[in-house]
């Protein structure tokens, strides 16, 4: 698909991208259709995971969520989460970690935030570290307020 698109193999009288092409030859929503060629063209970076969409260990539910926030540094990163985590938990994340991350036009906030996570074999949780710009960090959240969250 990204191939067929960086070709423009779509173009054709009255066409205006490969999304619109999709829509009339397949009888996609041209958003379903954009949302194809976006992850298409996602995973040409995305080695790790394009083997394992290609395998059949991640869904294509999971691989549209995950390339939201998927670059090559986190892509193998990305892969294991996607294999360790329902689709609608996948997506939450994905939802957070991109209101966190990006500003309104999609860029990164800051360049110096980072993230990690993993799920804890032992107990099951799901374990996330990240760093914050310090306004972003003193915003008291209802976890904080009702006392049950944890500082540090």
């Amino acid at each position: 698909m990204a191939r067929f698109d960086e070709a423009r193999g779509w173009t054709g009288p009255g066409l205006h991208s490969c999304a619109h092409w999709l829509s009339w030859k397949c009888g996609l929503s041209q958003h379903t259709g954009r949302e194809y060629v976006r992850v298409a063209k996602a995973l040409t970076t995305l080695p790790n995971m394009r083997a394992a969409f290609e395998e059949g260990r991640l869904s294509y539910s999971k691989v549209r969520s995950l390339t939201r926030v998927a670059t090559p540094l986190n892509d193998q990163q990305m892969v294991r989460l996607g294999t360790s985590a329902p689709a609608g938990q996948i997506d939450r994340l994905v939802a957070g970690l991109r209101k966190a991350t990006k500003d309104d036009q999609g860029k990164p906030k800051l360049d110096r935030f980072e993230t990690r996570w993993h799920w804890d074999p032992d107990t099951g949780d799901f374990v996330f570290r990240g760093r914050l710009a310090a306004q972003d960090g003193a915003a008291p959240t209802a976890q904080h307020r009702s006392g049950t969250g944890r500082d540090g």
